[in-house]
């Protein structure tokens, strides 16, 4: 008996421990079920949210742009806070809509909603506005929702609630989301005239701007200069010949390489900043700065990857501040820059985490940058500034190609490295470079053909474009 009692208490224990572990298995099944089925909620509210804001953005819009806006010619940070006034401005409209008006927004809404059990908690600045008898309408419209009795203090417009997801109806929620989103686009549409005066390259419009340049240029250091200063003996000498002119320096400073770098960097953020003044087309400046601003992408995102303070290699030159591209790197927000650097700079941040190599982080702002100044000579139309343009990006990928074929690298990862925005896709370059045929393209964009002066750099082009030895990531904006 004993026996069979312990093979009871064996096979009950077995039984036991296997229902636990069913049991266990079960409600893990059904808490990952619960937790999937959450997240698919969450996703299709968040879609019907966005529907819903680019609605109320199109509203919101209309009646915003309806205000005249004096501060056109007002720096960036002065335009947002216009269109902050102007969003201010909305937002009273909208509190201020008649019952009707209050009615037929919400009735929209729910309309979105049709199957779909919900409970509405209005505003109390928008429940004063509807009576009892509106309420009783809405309700036979919209049997599946409940009207809460409770209303949310100093608000106006209403939340829809299931379970544990709210959407945010508040007119006060909605116009910031709008305000998000839109805020970069209205400011483009405040300076839209200003744009349209500076993208006319006229003679007329640069008559005055020739005549500074003139005077800018008086100020270059002369040929004669140059070979004093290779002749010259000794630091104080140079410093002497340097007196008097934009690059003047002590004879201390001139034995120090830092020193000189500092100098010669100052002057240059100090002339590209004139530039961006007193151009009447500030995107045709760009066109030359714009390396900088990538430059300087690649360093916050940089920074961001490896948690180190980079700032010592940061180029303060541009259309965009360092405060802009911090902020887009580091908040990921394009609320003072376009959308479409938003997007490059996400897409290549996210290639960056799936393969955690800070390569992909060059590498996506080479072609990023590409890309921007292919946009910047469209919104010019100017057919020198396309040459210059697809030239930059040729020679780029003639270089980057030939590297990678000396270094015997796999076609993908060529691939990778080329930018087709330029006069050939990169397929095209890689069997260029296979062949070793780079004179032949040369000869066809090269638009100084009879120039003699280029000769000895078309016999040198055959055998060897450039040292494969350098680094392949350098890329064109490698300080």
């Amino acid at each position: 008996m004993s026996d069979i009692s312990d093979l009871k208490a064996s096979v009950l224990e077995q039984a036991h421990e296997k229902g636990r572990l069913l049991l266990a298995e079960a409600t893990e099944k059904i808490e990952q079920e619960a937790k999937e089925r959450e997240a698919q909620l969450v996703r299709q509210k968040l879609g019907q949210r966005e529907q819903q804001l680019k609605e109320i953005s199109r509203r919101s819009q209309r009646d915003i742009q309806q205000l005249e806006n004096q501060k056109r010619q007002s720096t960036l940070v002065i335009k947002q806070r216009v269109l902050r006034e102007l969003f201010e401005e909305g937002y009273a409209q909208m509190v201020a809509w008649s019952p009707d008006e209050e009615e037929h927004f919400l009735k929209s809404v729910l309309a979105k909603y049709p199957e779909e059990e919900l409970t509405l908690a209005f505003g109390a600045l928008s429940a004063e506005k509807f009576s009892s008898s509106q309420l009783e309408d809405l309700k036979k419209a919209f049997p599946q929702v409940h009207f809460s009795d409770q209303s949310i203090a100093g608000q106006a417009g209403f939340v829809l609630s299931q379970g544990r997801v709210d959407d945010s109806y508040l007119y006060r929620d909605l116009l910031d989301s709008v305000w998000q989103e839109e805020s970069y686009r209205l400011a483009q549409d405040i300076s839209k005239t200003r744009q349209n005066r500076r993208r006319t390259m006229s003679e007329t419009s640069f008559s005055q701007v020739n005549t500074a340049i003139s005077v800018q240029e008086a100020s270059f250091l002369t040929p004669q200069q140059y070979d004093q200063l290779l002749q010259a003996d000794d630091p104080a000498s140079r410093s002497a010949l340097l007196q008097g002119t934009v690059y003047a320096m002590d004879a201390e400073a001139i034995k120090d390489l830092n020193s000189i770098e500092q100098v010669l960097m100052k002057h240059l953020y100090s002339v590209y900043n004139w530039a961006l003044e007193i151009s009447p087309s500030k995107e045709l400046v760009e066109i030359f700065t714009l390396r900088y601003t990538y430059h300087n992408l690649k360093v916050f995102l940089k920074g961001r990857a490896t948690g180190r303070s980079l700032e010592h290699l940061l180029m303060p030159v541009g259309t965009y501040s360092l405060e802009v591209l911090e902020h887009l790197v580091m908040a990921f927000s394009a609320e003072y820059c376009p959308d479409f650097m938003l997007d490059e700079v996400l897409a290549t941040w996210q290639e960056y985490q799936d393969y955690q190599d800070v390569r992909v982080l060059e590498i996506g702002m080479d072609m990023a940058y590409f890309q921007h100044l292919k946009r910047l000579t469209q919104e010019l139309k100017d057919d020198r500034l396309l040459q210059l343009v697809n030239l930059t990006i040729d020679f780029y990928n003639a270089i980057t190609v030939k590297r990678a074929v000396g270094l015997e690298k796999p076609r993908s990862f060529m691939r990778q490295l080329l930018s087709d925005e330029g006069s050939l896709s990169a397929a095209n370059w890689i069997a260029m470079a296979e062949q070793g045929d780079f004179l032949t393209w040369f000869s066809q964009v090269n638009p100084c053909g009879y120039d003699l002066d280029l000769r000895s750099y078309e016999e040198k082009m055959q055998p060897d474009l450039d040292d494969s030895r350098v680094r392949i990531s350098s890329g064109p904006l490698a300080g």
